[in-house]
């Protein structure tokens, strides 16, 4: 019987660095991981003439996979990491696209526009470096008329030309991704501008993907994005995410006030 419980409890101590240090990343999707807005056939002819491979998806919608995407994904699935995507757009858009890549298969969930939507127009000031706090907002009128415009009438206008790959986006005011409130604190966006000294979660920041350029190369032939995202994991994987915090932007994670929520 000792015997059997001392087999146990090694199991248990063998086990439990992996426990502790296990964690949610989150992806943003567009601009990060795959390209699909502003692909009008210009610059859709642009991507081909660099070498992208153009999908499309059953819903009519083309995107563009950005190089080293499937090799990050593995990666960061071969660290056993639990990951969620994010997404501005909406849950059919994200999902089309994940199936029709394949790309659904690193994801748990997918978390779009509506689970964005819903939580922020309530009590989004009770999360400190939400972007309408820390980020200088502009006006209301300001970004109803400039997202309307941009997100609805400018893309509906070319659709109507023949450019069916626009997304269409409806501005919303309190809306952000805020990592913590969905499960994760360790982010990874092309964007985090709304973000100016993130206090509960780590951002990790991606130049933009546009497919209007051929992706950047280390001198080992690595994608350069990659790379540094797999220096961070890496990192993660061996520290856990407080730690990765400190390592990054030398101070200590406040989650007093912000617990991880599922």
């Amino acid at each position: 019987m000792k015997k059997k419980s001392l087999i146990y409890l090694v199991l248990f101590c063998l086990l439990l660095p992996q426990a502790i240090l296990a964690t949610t990343v989150s992806f943003d999707l567009d601009e990060t991981l795959i390209q699909s807005n502003h692909l009008t056939k210009e610059a859709l002819k642009r991507a081909r003439g660099l070498g992208y491979e153009v999908e499309t998806t059953l819903g009519e919608q083309d995107y563009i996979i950005r190089p080293g995407t499937w090799e990050l994904l593995d990666y960061a699935k071969s660290l056993d990491f639990d990951l969620i995507l994010f997404t501005h757009n909406y849950h059919n858009y994200a999902l089309d696209i994940l199936d029709s890549s394949g790309l659904h298969v690193y994801f748990d969930e997918i978390r779009a526009h509506h689970d964005v939507l819903a939580p922020y127009n309530h009590d989004y000031k009770t999360y400190p470096n939400h972007r309408n706090i820390t980020y200088p907002q502009k006006s209301i009128l300001e970004v109803y008329t400039k997202d309307l415009y941009q997100g609805l009438f400018y893309n509906t206008v070319m659709n109507m030309k023949g450019h069916r790959n626009l997304q269409s986006f409806f501005p919303c005011m309190s809306c952000a991704k805020y990592p913590p409130l969905y499960g994760s604190r360790v982010h990874i966006d092309n964007s985090l501008t709304h973000v100016d000294a993130p206090i509960d979660f780590v951002g990790i920041k991606v130049k933009n993907f546009d497919a209007d350029e051929l992706e950047p190369l280390t001198r080992d032939g690595e994608y350069l994005w990659v790379a540094k995202i797999k220096e961070d994991l890496d990192y993660l994987k061996r520290n856990g995410w407080s730690r990765l915090y400190f390592h990054k932007y030398n101070k200590q994670p406040d989650t007093k006030h912000v617990p991880v929520v599922d």
